[in-house]
């Protein structure tokens, strides 16, 4: 079967128009920064697929990619790895790159159903994500029932970047 220019065409911009569909229907796909602005955090279809209906979160850099004096002294200048992880196997692994949120499940404005890893205490959580109507990505992570958890906020990359360079350019030469 040929199939003629105007059905290409026609299937082409079906086709442009149902990704751009998927990514609308994503708003919390992005980049996003940590409330310390200790690390820059990327939630994404899981799987590397635009049309996945589940959703991880990868940590894409770290503030202080070595460890400090603050962390351990013995560790002083070291890559900054899962150090804190309860698998002896994965505490050499480094923080870049690592799959922090895997099955997140998008609901309207929230990706439900998930769960959250913190490196920093090497445990696992259930967790909720839900955009706020600032902006702001409200992440609750818990233990059993949501009451029971913390809650944090996370900003876009692209805000927070745009704060830090207005704060940069009031710095007196």
């Amino acid at each position: 079967m040929r199939w003629t220019k105007m059905e290409i065409i026609l299937v082409a911009v079906m086709l442009l128009s149902l990704n751009t569909e998927l990514f609308a229907e994503q708003p919390m796909a992005g980049l996003w920064v940590m409330p310390d602005a200790s690390a820059l955090l990327e939630i994404r279809p899981e799987n590397d697929s635009s049309n996945s209906e589940s959703f991880e979160i990868r940590i894409i850099s770290v503030l202080n990619s070595e460890f400090s004096s603050a962390d351990d002294v013995e560790l002083m200048g070291q890559p900054r790895t899962d150090r804190k992880n309860a698998d002896e196997a994965l505490k050499s692994r480094s923080l870049e790159g690592l799959k922090i949120g895997q099955g997140f499940q998008l609901e309207g404005a929230r990706l439900t159903g998930g769960t959250i890893y913190d490196p920093e205490s090497g445990k696992n959580y259930r967790a909720q994500l839900q955009l706020e109507e600032d902006g702001l990505l409200r992440v609750r992570a818990y233990l059993g029932f949501s009451v029971l958890g913390q809650t944090m906020h996370w900003r876009r990359a692209n805000e927070f970047k745009e704060t830090m360079l207005q704060m940069l350019a009031d710095i007196p030469d």
